[in-house]
């Protein structure tokens, strides 16, 4: 057991409870750093919970997190979400035999792309959020090279669209 300073407790009952700061809306280089299959608060499906560490130069270190449905009694959600998941996995650098292969979530570690970044608005009790809103290739994914994505994945957009949109 450690017995905390007065000093260190003053100041703490004083201290207001933050939320972190959200990344501005825009385009990240980022890299999966973890993956993993959640079951639904629901209890009507399962998603695969992704985190995503920023590469930068700017706003690296950062975390971003997406949610992914895979399986869902809504049909349409489940279409989504896998959907969502052949995107990631094309932008991440994935080809057509990778692809018929993934079977792991561990697969997605490592995988490097650009990510469409928006603010969402809360809802009570909670406050606004990023959220990840599309997926892109990057061509050269080291920390502070410049990023020349191209559009890639089952979102495949219009040439005025360079990133899909998520519809949920």
């Amino acid at each position: 057991m450690a017995v905390l300073s007065q000093d260190f407790l003053k100041s703490f009952k004083s201290a207001e409870a933050g939320s972190p700061d959200l990344l501005p809306e825009g385009d990240y280089t980022v890299r999966v750093s973890g993956a993993d299959v959640r079951q639904a608060k629901s209890g009507r499906g399962q998603y695969i919970h992704v985190q995503f560490d920023v590469l930068g130069p700017k706003f690296q270190g950062r975390r971003l997190f997406t949610c992914l449905n895979i399986v869902h009694d809504n049909q349409e959600a489940a279409r989504i979400g896998q959907q969502q998941l052949r995107s990631l996995l094309l932008a991440g650098g994935m080809g057509p035999e990778q692809i018929r292969r993934f079977s792991d979530t561990d697969q997605l570690i490592g995988l490097t792309c650009s990510v469409r970044v928006e603010i969402e608005e809360g809802q009570d009790p909670y406050g606004p959020r990023n959220r990840v809103r599309g997926f892109r290739k990057t061509e050269d994914p080291q920390p502070g090279a410049p990023d020349t994505p191209r559009s890639v994945g089952a979102f495949a957009p219009a040439e005025d669209k360079p990133w899909f949109t998520q519809t949920s």
